[in-house]
């Protein structure tokens, strides 16, 4: 079967592709054209360590318990990850004519998704974490709304519509006069970024 495959994708411990005898080291000099990606959990010296995507938000300090993540962030994020190796490698063994191996490790993938967070600018009163009036979720009459007017023309645009108001407790008092689906209607006719909150459950 490898004999005629272009790429192999493993997700497994290391020591497993070694007991198994798929790791790269073993691989290679049978099947000299095989590209092969490996997605590992941790990087060495902790590759033979268990994980999950629950686990790599655990330690970044992306989850809020006892509430469960609402996304798998190091998955989809190590998933695009292995694509774009998978592809870089086909395209340098069209291009050059030899193969080669590649590593995506998922608390890595994870580590680099959190790093708005670990500069601070997600967290409480960061840019992004509430800091800025013109960036953050309001309630409206019947919901909430998320308004992103970050940019200067967003920014300005939002202002003069809303009469000059442009600290939270103005926007706010502003956005709980209507309902989240007219500030919507708002800001797709102004050219702003608001759109009501959905959540998880599918409601506004």
């Amino acid at each position: 079967l490898l004999a005629d495959a272009d790429l192999l994708i493993t997700s497994n411990r290391p020591s497993v592709l070694t007991r198994l005898h798929i790791s790269w080291e073993t691989l290679h000099p049978r099947f000299t054209k095989l590209c092969q990606v490996a997605i590992f959990g941790y990087p060495e010296p902790r590759g033979d360590v268990a994980g999950h995507d629950l686990t790599y938000q655990a330690a970044l300090g992306l989850l809020y318990p006892p509430n469960l993540p609402r996304t798998l962030l190091a998955d989809i994020t190590g998933a695009e990850r292995a694509v774009s190796n998978a592809l870089g490698l086909l395209y340098e063994r069209e291009r050059f004519g030899r193969s080669g191996f590649a590593k995506v490790v998922l608390s890595e993938a994870a580590s680099e998704a959190a790093a708005p967070l670990r500069y601070g600018l997600t967290r409480p009163g960061g840019l992004f974490g509430g800091g800025s009036p013109e960036y953050n979720i309001y309630p409206a009459r019947d919901g909430f709304v998320a308004v992103a007017a970050l940019e200067p023309r967003f920014r300005e645009r939002l202002f003069a519509y809303l009469g000059g108001v442009n600290t939270a407790g103005e926007l706010s008092a502003a956005f709980a006069s209507r309902n989240a689906d007219e500030w919507e209607q708002v800001g797709e006719e102004l050219d702003i970024p608001i759109v009501k909150v959905i959540s998880a459950e599918g409601e506004s």
